[in-house]
């Protein structure tokens, strides 16, 4: 059986792990300093759907000797198409800070699916019963770093799903940002100009 957990330089394109395990690859290629970055491909989502527990014990024994003792992970979902899924589910989509085993990482990984698998289950009602429509998710696994500044980019609304692009800024981590509790510094491009964008002093 093929591995399911692989560096990202070895992504092909974004359907074989999702449009932000590539735009990393991207990042790397142009020589962006980027932390240590695994990726578990979407293949193991699609059998997972059938296969629970094997896949997910497959999953840890292979990050088993790629996870260091004593470095923190983040999770992140890497959705495609990411259009697949309706806006209510794309919320739900979040990332993990600070996962710090292989184990727990594991366990994060199937948080994350269990989002996937009720959109999918939600498209069957709403899309035509056709496999290519359904969100493939792939995961980014990094290696975590004590930010300055964090920040998000969205390549489309996630409220809305406006064709618009949306990056928001913030201190630190930005966990508070993330559970609203601090609001993000924030532009919003469209038309080929920011419709908004903050006044900075």
């Amino acid at each position: 059986m093929a591995k399911y957990i692989i560096n990202v330089d070895s992504i092909r394109d974004e359907r074989s792990a999702g449009s932000r395990a590539y735009n990393i690859k991207c990042l790397k290629r142009w020589h962006a300093c980027i932390p240590m970055t695994l990726v578990c491909k979407h293949s193991a989502f699609k059998d997972y759907q059938t296969s629970k527990a094997n896949i997910l014990k497959k999953i840890s024994t292979e990050l088993d000797p790629l996870i260091s003792s004593v470095a923190k992970y983040v999770v992140h979902p890497s959705i495609y198409p990411e259009t697949a899924a309706q806006p209510s589910i794309m919320q739900q989509f979040v990332s993990y800070l600070d996962v710090p085993s292989s184990e727990d990482i594991t366990d994060t990984i199937s948080k994350i699916w269990e989002i996937g698998e009720k959109a999918r289950l939600n498209n069957t009602h709403h899309q035509k019963k056709d496999n290519h429509q359904y969100p493939k998710i792939g995961i980014v696994i990094q290696q975590m770093i004590t930010p300055r500044i964090s920040g998000v980019v969205f390549t489309r609304n996630p409220v809305t799903g406006f064709d618009e692009t949306i990056v928001e800024v913030f201190q630190g981590k930005g966990i508070y940002a993330a559970q609203r509790e601090m609001a993000p510094t924030r532009w919003v491009y469209k038309w080929g100009e920011f419709i908004e964008s903050p006044i900075l002093y």
